[in-house]
């Protein structure tokens, strides 16, 4: 019966279309807002850049800014790759 059980509760997970990384990134998070193409929290230790357009916050490594490019950026509009297209 607990096979069976854990059987049909794998298929639903399967059929679910959930990424497993993605889930453990939302279970880990503790409730924390996540942001970015990574879907992490704001750990506080890296630089973020929020798009003028969507609003959604960066992580500038996931976009591909560099250090000094985010501190010229935070006086002049940005928009993310997204939101570029």
């Amino acid at each position: 019966e607990g096979e069976a059980w854990l059987a049909e509760a794998k298929a639903l997970f399967l059929s679910s279309g959930i990424e497993l990384s993605t889930l453990k990134l939302e279970l880990s998070s503790d409730g924390e807002e996540l942001y970015c193409f990574c879907r992490q929290p704001d750990d506080l230790q890296r630089f973020m850049l929020e798009c003028d357009q969507c609003h959604v916050w960066y992580h500038i490594h996931c976009v591909g800014v560099s250090h000094k490019a985010a501190r010229a950026l935070q006086d002049a509009p940005y928009l993310c790759p997204a939101c570029c297209d």
